[in-house]
């Protein structure tokens, strides 16, 4: 009974390390400029063999969620957005993004 239980005890740890990893490695990008730079140049870029780089304009926080707005221009003069949620780790990850030759407002 106490080996059942003692394996029991370890599996829900074990599923919980995985889970608190898989939180952490997603939620990865710290809350300032350089690093929201890096991780939309690095998401803007992917599945591309030549890396463009973005400028980016503005970054909002909406009031009352955990959403942030980046307005970024890209080296083409298009205007592109991306909604980042902050996790509980106070870290954030790109839940969108998008650009093109729409009117943006700041």
């Amino acid at each position: 009974m106490k080996k059942k239980i003692l394996y029991i005890l370890s599996l829900l740890i074990i599923i919980g390390l995985g889970y608190a990893l898989f939180y952490f490695n997603q939620y990865s990008i710290k809350e300032d400029e350089t690093a929201i730079h890096s991780a939309l140049t690095k998401w803007d870029n992917r599945g591309t063999d030549v890396e463009t780089e973005i400028d980016i304009l503005k970054i909002v926080q909406l009031d009352k969620t955990r959403s942030s707005i980046v307005l970024y221009e890209t080296p083409d003069k298009n205007i592109g957005y991306a909604q980042l949620i902050k996790g509980w780790n106070g870290k954030y990850k790109i839940h969108q993004s998008g650009w093109g030759t729409n009117t943006v407002s700041l």
